[in-house]
């Protein structure tokens, strides 16, 4: 089992950033071979078109919902989809909220945002937050942000898929390291 505690991963194929404190409490572990699912909870019909497949929820060691909106929070309806759906998974499966997405430019840095991110993932019984950054600008205020979730909860997972091909003219989001 490979165990990774608050470091920065480059993939090269897959450019994951996956910040992680492990503990011994029986918390979930990160799977060392990892097949990630998505599900836009937002995207018409992707929800009721999944239920009737539901055996694929079971092929997948991570999933991960979204979108929560750009201050953190999600509607009833992804609420009750989320719980549904993360009932007919692998026990050992790990659930990850997504905020961000095609309008992670929207995205609000803010303290409020962060407990309304921490408070939905505890209410829902999910494992962590996962940052779908496909043009962020601000980059260092990201990497504050997961900083500040995993000192609310160290054993929250906190992931990162970050664009490679991003806008040029910002400094990438991989270039900022957690100190």
């Amino acid at each position: 089992m490979f165990k990774i505690k608050r470091k920065l991963l480059n993939f090269s194929l897959i450019i994951a950033i996956i910040f992680i404190s492990l503990s011994s409490d029986g918390a979930k572990t990160w799977p060392e071979k990892v097949m990630v699912g998505y599900i836009d909870l937002n995207s018409v019909g992707a929800v009721a078109k999944l239920e009737k497949h539901l055996n694929q929820l079971q092929k997948y060691e991570v999933i991960v919902y979204g979108f929560a909106d750009k201050n953190g929070n999600i509607t009833k309806q992804q609420g009750a989809s989320i719980k549904s759906l993360s009932s007919k998974a692998k026990p050992e499966t790990i659930h990850l909220l997504s905020i961000g997405g095609e309008h992670a430019t929207e995205i609000d840095f803010s303290h409020a945002t962060i407990h309304n991110l921490i408070d939905t993932v505890k209410k829902l019984k999910l494992d962590g937050i996962d940052f779908d950054v496909e043009n962020i600008l601000e980059s260092d205020k990201l990497v504050n942000m997961a900083k500040e979730i995993k000192t609310h909860d160290h054993d929250l997972f906190v992931t990162a898929a970050p664009q490679i091909a991003g806008i040029v003219r910002q400094k990438s989001f991989v270039s900022c390291h957690l100190g």
